[in-house]
């Protein structure tokens, strides 16, 4: 029984010393310490040296294209769109620019394979955006498009 008696005391002496600790930090951090305030100058010097460090790429602009669409029925149905390609760097640019033809291929050859009603659903625009995407980082070597951006996608 006195063993019991010890260990008890030992884990209540634990658990007050355990109290005042955790009271003496907060009432420290409470009342004590002042966080000091943000230097105006050093706070614009970093915003304008990580603002430099962050440049968006610019974004490879393709031409109106129009593309024949595959149709069941007799009537002609096309695609005309306009690609912005946004590169993950803006040393891709350059590569983009040799390889136009490619791009144009490329997206005829996968737009040419859907059916008007596959593009005019917003799940068939994701299937298209994104299998162009992975089909083109494929066929340029690495992966060097990162977002595609529609500002015409007109079925007619």
């Amino acid at each position: 029984m006195k063993q019991f008696k010890d260990i008890n005391n030992i884990l209540i002496l634990l658990a007050t010393i355990t109290a005042f600790v955790m009271a003496g930090t907060f009432l420290y951090t409470d009342y004590l310490y002042k966080k000091p305030l943000p230097d105006n100058n050093s706070e614009m010097n970093a915003l304008l040296a990580d603002s430099g460090r962050n440049i968006i790429p610019a974004s490879f602009d393709l031409n109106k294209t129009t593309i024949n669409l595959r149709s069941s029925s007799g009537r002609l149905r096309f695609l005309d769109v306009n690609l912005h390609l946004v590169p993950f760097n803006n040393e891709y640019y350059g590569h983009l620019e040799r390889k136009s033809d490619i791009i144009y291929d490329l997206l005829i050859q996968i737009a040419g394979q859907y059916s008007p009603s596959d593009l005019n659903s917003l799940t068939g625009k994701m299937i298209f955006e994104e299998k162009f995407k992975t089909t083109l980082n494929k066929k340029l070597g690495n992966n060097i498009i990162k977002e595609i951006y529609f500002s015409k996608f007109v079925i007619q």
